[in-house]
């Protein structure tokens, strides 16, 4: 099958997930409404979106959509496997922070099919390739087993992606994702995030991933050592 042939598969599936699994269950008449979601879903994944965020970007070009509309889309898009809301950590039964959660795509195909020839952010599909692979690693635990985390202070140091949940007694890895640490200030930022939510969660051990880089990083008075890897060697690893 050559390359556009795949192409207009995916997009196929992805109008298929609109017309069976939303649309029928919301309205025929919301099918046009659906399927602008569904675009702007998959070409932003591994951002941060909100319902209220969803119902501001719709209102700025033009849609007459309400917060229950929208949350109501955002949840048959989640049933129907389009998108997977990732959750920030908390061992409260009312979630203290106020960080706002990322949405990514299940399928990385579809997000390659529709997003724009100048669209294609190699960062967050890294990001979501990291995603999809932990989903497959942790298959079978808890829901809650992958969580983001936030400091809660004014800097706010956020890592990607927290392997662990309420119930354990402390996380089982922290893994920040950065496809390229050559920008120094991007290098600072990672590693300071991490090293700040590792000191916080008592983890000694963090990971960076990356598309080619790696190193061993000490951090300062024996606090604990920060791996970057390539994201393909990782991803050989049987976790």
């Amino acid at each position: 099958m050559v390359e556009a042939d795949r192409i207009e598969t995916l997009q196929g599936y992805v109008r298929d997930v609109v017309a069976r699994d939303v649309a029928e269950r919301l309205g025929r008449e919301n099918i046009t409404l659906a399927t602008q979601i569904a675009l702007f879903l998959l070409r932003n994944t591994a951002c941060e979106l909100s319902t209220n965020g969803l119902v501001e970007t719709l209102r700025a070009v033009g849609w007459k959509i309400y917060w229950d509309k929208a949350n109501t889309l955002l949840d048959l898009f989640r049933q129907a496997f389009l998108v997977y809301q990732l959750e920030e950590y908390s061992t409260m039964l009312k979630p203290g922070s106020t960080a706002v959660p990322k949405m990514y795509a299940v399928d990385q195909g579809m997000v390659y099919a529709v997003s724009r020839a100048n669209q294609q952010d190699i960062g967050k599909r890294l990001e979501t390739a990291i995603f999809c692979e932990l989903q497959r690693r942790t298959s079978g635990r808890r829901t809650e087993t992958i969580t983001s985390y936030t400091m809660p202070t004014s800097k706010q140091e956020k890592v990607d992606f927290l392997i662990g949940d309420a119930l354990a007694t402390e996380p089982y890895g922290l893994i920040q994702v950065c496809a390229n640490m050559g920008n120094e200030k991007t290098r600072a930022r990672e590693i300071g995030s991490l090293q700040a939510v590792m000191q916080r969660t008592n983890v000694d051990s963090g990971l960076i991933l990356t598309l080619n880089e790696g190193e061993t990083i000490e951090l300062p008075d024996s606090t604990g050592t920060i791996h970057v890897l390539p994201s393909w060697k990782w991803s050989l690893y049987e976790a």
